[in-house]
C-alpha cells in the first residue's frame, strides 16, 4: 500500500510540474489587442458589442471598427458600411458596354444577399476585400511602387491610424461595390461565392477607385481584357496575393500610358494554357487530364457574359427568346447540353454520372458540355436527348451558346460527344480571342 501511495504522490507531482510548464509557455504568447484610454469609452463599446454578438473571436474588421469609433457612439464603421452597401446606387454609364437585355440602371446591391450582404449583415468576403482595398489605397498615396503584398497583411491593416480609416473607408467601400458591379455586368459573375479567386476583386477596386476611371470606356475595356486574360489562363491558381498586387500596379501604369500592354503573354495562352484551359485538358484527352473548378466556373461565366439568348422561347410568347443575364430576375441553372441521361445504363443514375471519374461520364461533365440557361427552360428540356430538343433551338441561340452538333452521328456515342465538344471549344476560343482584340483595341 505504501508503494501505491508513493507512486500516486509522484504522479501528482509530475502532473503539477507538467501543467505549470504548459501554463508558463502559454503565458508568453503575444495576444493582439487594441489599447484604449479611459476617455475612449466609445471605442470600448464597439469592441464589446462585437465580442458579445455571436461569441466569436474579434476579427481584423472588428479591430478596425474599434479604431474608427473615434468620438462617434451613434454609428459604428460596420453600420456606416452597411448603410453604404444598401443605399449606394451605381450609375452604369460606360460600364454597360455591349450588354444586351434590360438595362437596370442604376445598379445596387440586392437586399436578398449574394453580394456584400449575408442575412442583412456585411459578408465576410466583402469585409476582407474592403480592408485590403483600404490598406492599398493608403499605400497608393506614396506612389504606385508603394503597393506591395505587405499592405494586405493583417499587420499593415491593423497599423492604419484612426484618421486613415476615417479618411479612406468610404472610398474603399465604394471601390469594392464598383468592382462587383463590373464583375456582374462585364464578367458573368452572379454572386460572391461564384468568384473562385476572391483576390481578383483587388485590382478591379483599386483601378475603379476614381470617378474618372469608372466613367472611362477604354479603361473599363482594358480591365475586362485583363480579367479574361487572367481567369481563362491558370495565372491565379498560384501566388494570388503577389499576382493581385502586381496586376493592380501594371494596370495603373497602363492606364497612365507609362507602359504598353502588360498582359500580352497571358493573352496568348487564353484557352490554351496546358493542364488548365487547353483543349486536351477540357476534353480529358488523356488519363491524367483534369479540369479545375476554376476554369469550369469561369468558362460558364464567360459564355454568360455575352448575354446569350435562352435555349428555348418563352412558353407564353413563342416569338420571344429572352436574353440571359447575370443580373436578371430569372434563376439560372447549369445545364448539360448533351444530357447525362443519354449515357445512362440500366445500372447507372445521372447522380452517379455527375461524379464520374472516367469514361463517357467524365467527358459529359466537361465545362464544354455545360451552359447557363433559365430554370424554366431547364425543366422543359429535362432528360430529352439533344437531337430531340435541338430542333426547337433557334440558330441565333445556337450561335450564342456556341453549339455545333455534327450532322453525321457516329456509331460511337463517345466519339460523337467528343467531336461536338471540340467544335464548341473552337467556337468559344475564337469568340474569346476576337473579343480580347476588341477590348484591347488592336
Amino acid at each position: 500500500m505504501d508503494e501505491l501511495v508513493g507512486a500516486l504522490y509522484t504522479l501528482a507531482a509530475n502532473w503539477v510540474e507538467t501543467l505549470t510548464q504548459f501554463l508558463n509557455i502559454r503565458a508568453n504568447y503575444d495576444i493582439a489587442s487594441v489599447e484604449i484610454g479611459s476617455d475612449q469609452l466609445d471605442r470600448a463599446v464597439v469592441i464589446f458589442e462585437a465580442m458579445n454578438k455571436g461569441g466569436t473571436p474579434l476579427a481584423t474588421f472588428d479591430l478596425i471598427t474599434a479604431k474608427a469609433a473615434k468620438g462617434d457612439l451613434a454609428e459604428s464603421l460596420a453600420d456606416k458600411l452597411t448603410k453604404l452597401v444598401t443605399d449606394e446606387k451605381v450609375e452604369l454609364n460606360e460600364l454597360w458596354g455591349t450588354n444586351k437585355g434590360p438595362n437596370p440602371t442604376p445598379w445596387s446591391v440586392d437586399p436578398a444577399g449574394g453580394i456584400a450582404l449575408d442575412n442583412d449583415e456585411l459578408s465576410v468576403r466583402f469585409k476582407n476585400a474592403f480592408l485590403n482595398v483600404m490598406s492599398l489605397q493608403f499605400s497608393l498615396t506614396k506612389g504606385i511602387d508603394a503597393l506591395t503584398t505587405d499592405a494586405i497583411k493583417q499587420k499593415a491593416i491593423l497599423a492604419l491610424a484612426p484618421d486613415a480609416v476615417l479618411q479612406y473607408w468610404e472610398t474603399a467601400g465604394k471601390a469594392v461595390l464598383r468592382a462587383w458591379a463590373f464583375l456582374q455586368f462585364r464578367c458573368g459573375v452572379r454572386r460572391e461565392s461564384d468568384l473562385r479567386n476572391q483576390l481578383l476583386v483587388l485590382p478591379l477596386a483599386i483601378c475603379l477607385s476614381s470617378d474618372d476611371a469608372f466613367k472611362d470606356r477604354e479603361r473599363l475595356d482594358r480591365l475586362e481584357y485583363w480579367y479574361w486574360c487572367s481567369v481563362l489562363t491558370g495565372t491565379y491558381t498560384a501566388r494570388q496575393n503577389e499576382n493581385a498586387v502586381n496586376d493592380a500596379k501594371s494596370l495603373l501604369r497602363w492606364f497612365d500610358g507609362k507602359e504598353g500592354d502588360p498582359f500580352a503573354l497571358r493573352a496568348a495562352k487564353v484557352l490554351g494554357d496546358p493542364k488548365y484551359s487547353d483543349e486536351a485538358t477540357l476534353l480529358r484527352a488523356d488519363e491524367e487530364a483534369g479540369v479545375s473548378t476554376d476554369i469550369d466556373r469561369y468558362l460558364l461565366q464567360y459564355c454568360l457574359s455575352r448575354c446569350p439568348r435562352d435555349l428555348l422561347s418563352s412558353e407564353d410568347n413563342t416569338e420571344s427568346v429572352p436574353f440571359l443575364t447575370e443580373w436578371g430576375t430569372e434563376d439560372l441553372e447549369d445545364h448539360h447540353l448533351i444530357p447525362l441521361a443519354e449515357a445512362r445504363t440500366v445500372n447507372e443514375s445521372t447522380r452517379d454520372l455527375r461524379k464520374a471519374t472516367e469514361g463517357l461520364g467524365l467527358l459529359l461533365n466537361s465545362p464544354l458540355n455545360r451552359s447557363y440557361i433559365s430554370r424554366s427552360v431547364n425543366r422543359r428540356i429535362g432528360p430529352l436527348p439533344i437531337k430531340q430538343y435541338i430542333k426547337n433551338v433557334s440558330e441565333i441561340a445556337k450561335a450564342d451558346h456556341a453549339i455545333f452538333i455534327p450532322d453525321n452521328e457516329s456509331d460511337d456515342f463517345k466519339e460523337h460527344v467528343g467531336q461536338a465538344l471540340k467544335n464548341r471549344f473552337a467556337q468559344i476560343k475564337n469568340l474569346a480571342i476576337n473579343e480580347l482584340g476588341t477590348l484591347r483595341n488592336y
